[in-house]
C-alpha cells in the first residue's frame, strides 16, 4: 500500500493520527457517524497494518499507535466496541495486559468491603461510635 504510494511508514501514521485527531476533538464530522465507530476503524486498520508484517506496516503502526494511544484507549470505556478493541489494543502494544475489574483501590479483582485496621488487622465490626464534637464544628 504505502510503498506503491511512495509514502513511508511515518507519514502514512501522521496522516492517521491526524484523521483520529479530529475526529477525538469533534473538528471532523463528515464520516456522519459516531466517532467512536470512526475511531474503531481507524484501530482496526492500524491492527492489520502491524500484523501485515512489513517494514512500511511495522513502522505505521507503531507510529500511529504511540501518536493516538489515548485516543484509542478511549474505546476501552465504550461498551460497545470494548470487546472488539482490547485484543487490537493488546496486539499492537498500547496494553500490556488485558483489563480485568479493578477497585479504585488496585486490586487486580473487585472484593467484598472489608474493614481494615490500619494497624494491622480486620475489624469485625464497624465502629458505630460518633466522633466527639467539638466548638469548632461548624457542621453540628
Amino acid at each position: 500500500m504505502c510503498t506503491s504510494a511512495k509514502v513511508t511508514g511515518k507519514q502514512a501514521a501522521e496522516l492517521i493520527c491526524e484523521r483520529a485527531r479530529r475526529l477525538y476533538l469533534g473538528l471532523d464530522d463528515s464520516c456522519g457517524v459516531d466517532t467512536d465507530s470512526a475511531i474503531m476503524r481507524l484501530l482496526t486498520l492500524i491492527d492489520a497494518l502491524a500484523q501485515e508484517n512489513s517494514p512500511v506496516g511495522n513502522e505505521t503502526a507503531a507510529e500511529a499507535a504511540s501518536g493516538i494511544s489515548a485516543e484509542l484507549l478511549s474505546l476501552q470505556s465504550n461498551a460497545k466496541h470494548r470487546e472488539a478493541a482490547e485484543p487490537m489494543l493488546l496486539r499492537i502494544g498500547i496494553v500490556k495486559v488485558a483489563s480485568s475489574s479493578m477497585d479504585l483501590l488496585g486490586a487486580a479483582e473487585a472484593s467484598t468491603p472489608q474493614n481494615v485496621d490500619l494497624l494491622g488487622g480486620l475489624i469485625s465490626e464497624p465502629s458505630a461510635a460518633p466522633a466527639a464534637a467539638t466548638g469548632n464544628d461548624l457542621l453540628l
